[in-house]
């Protein structure tokens, strides 16, 4: 169905009956015809991690995760739909009450992260939710290339990627590994609506 069809139908046009079963008759190549959830390799890879936690340092006494993700947000799809990028206006770093107050940041600062690799400047967002020691930032912003999508541009975001060293692979999947990266926060402007 081309999409001008798809435009007039409405939005409660069904296209075809769901096929419930089929991905598990057809897709599944397993010779067991099972779903493995822990296939060996993963299994014998665990105590190795278990035993050898990412660590901080006094140079990087944080752990940054950049998994972090909000309902108005699905990866940067939604970015340029501009009813969520207004709810949404970016991405910042949260960081938990006990860190905030030891460091003398309020929500609203503007902060510098530092990872071994690299720096970004992000607000701050204090949180009960978060771990201590933990830094969050919300990944697929820093919309500040031109991309011809206006409303994402609006609210750029930062690029959390930056300070992910892309040499760091999981070695059974060969992606960059995002969360976990050892960093450090030092306040760079105090907002004034922040205190």
């Amino acid at each position: 169905m081309s999409e001008s069809l798809l435009r007039r139908a409405g939005a409660d046009r069904q296209i075809a009956d769901i096929q419930w079963g089929r991905f598990l008759e057809l897709g599944l190549k397993t010779s067991d015809r099972r779903i493995h959830l822990a296939p060996p390799e993963f299994v014998a890879a665990l105590p190795e991690a278990l035993s050898s936690p990412i660590t901080v340092s006094e140079e990087y006494p944080f752990l940054l995760i950049s998994g972090a993700r909000r309902l108005a947000s699905y990866n940067s799809w939604t970015h340029n739909i501009p009813v969520l990028m207004e709810k949404m206006k970016g991405n910042w770093a949260t960081l938990g009450r006990g860190d905030a107050e030891r460091l003398d940041i309020q929500s609203g600062d503007r902060v510098r992260l530092t990872s071994a690799v690299g720096s970004v400047e992000i607000d701050a967002v204090v949180s009960p939710d978060i771990r201590e020691g933990v830094i969050a930032v919300h990944q697929f912003w820093g919309h500040n290339y031109d991309s011809g999508m206006r409303t994402s541009r609006r609210y750029p975001g930062i690029n959390v990627n930056f300070l992910h060293d892309d040499r760091v692979r999981d070695r059974f999947c060969g992606m960059p590994v995002y969360n976990g990266t050892p960093c450090r926060v030092e306040v760079l402007e105090r907002r004034p609506q922040a205190r």
